[in-house]
């Protein structure tokens, strides 16, 4: 990339939030149907039972044809090949009528600690979040990512790699009480390939309040590991239940390196 073009893209980030403010509010994945790349079905729904099956419809009956999935659009997540949110969004992306984004998740999250989902459209621009169920997985998760569905037409999936997006934390500001210690950990990511941890995992005590950048550490950035790789922040609990949150308070940026994208989000010719 040229020096110029990268001093760019910086210039033009800028800085956003992630708040974690409340229970099973972590965004862990997305789910979409294409309907160009599919069979051009009017509608898609997905339902999800907790830990077991997940259950896709396309213009209300079993999706058939280039939109086939699972078992007549049945997917058991207690199954080995699926029980993890890295296997069902690859399975996902590996259907050309389908998309899927990991977004605060870990790819070796299970599907257990999903929350359940009654049916739902996975049709719009921005198709359908699946939520982590806080009581389930004792977590706590931010993501800062330029991956995004702009629409669910051919070249509505924006992509970190594609457009080699950079991301940031620059601000950390956490009190968490909790009735065992926990930690903090910081992953880089891309789609399709195990995270890797770049900090930590940091101990956190009962009723701790953590702040970075904000105690003589400004300008002190966290830095996803690769260009096009997403950063996850993570707070745990040892013994598997967290407690009440009272900040949960992220600032980071992403810097679209690519300069592919507009204001709007679209891509440039």
């Amino acid at each position: 990339m040229r020096v110029l073009q990268q001093q760019e893209a910086y210039a033009l980030a800028k800085p956003y939030e992630r708040i974690v403010a409340a229970d099973d509010t972590d965004s862990a994945f997305l789910l979409q149907y294409v309907p160009d790349k599919g069979t051009g079905g009017a509608a898609c729904t997905i339902a999800f039972i907790q830990g077991g099956a997940m259950t896709v419809l396309v213009d209300g009956a079993a999706p058939a044809g280039l939109d086939a999935i699972g078992t007549a659009g049945v997917i058991d997540t207690s199954d080995g090949d699926f029980d993890t949110v890295g296997e069902i969004v690859d399975y996902f992306n590996s259907i050309a009528a389908y998309r899927a984004i990991c977004d605060a998740a870990i790819r070796s999250d299970t599907m257990a600690t999903i929350l359940a989902k009654s049916a739902a459209s996975a049709f719009g621009d921005n198709g359908l979040a699946f939520f982590s169920d806080t009581s389930a997985s004792g977590t706590r998760t931010v993501c800062f990512s330029g991956e995004h569905f702009e629409n669910n037409g051919k070249n509505g999936h924006k992509k970190d790699r594609e457009d080699a997006c950079e991301s940031f934390i620059s601000k950390i500001d956490i009190n968490l009480d909790m009735s065992d210690n926990g930690t903090l950990t910081i992953y880089s990511g891309r789609q399709g390939v195990a995270e890797t941890i770049i900090h930590g995992p940091v101990t956190l005590t009962d009723a701790t309040a953590f702040q970075k950048n904000l105690d003589g550490l400004v300008g002190t950035f966290y830095k996803a590991a690769k260009r096009g790789e997403r950063i996850i922040l993570r707070c745990a609990n040892d013994a598997g239940q967290m407690g009440s949150i009272t900040q949960f308070h992220t600032l980071g940026l992403t810097a679209v390196v690519s300069q592919k994208r507009i204001e709007d989000g679209s891509f440039r010719p």
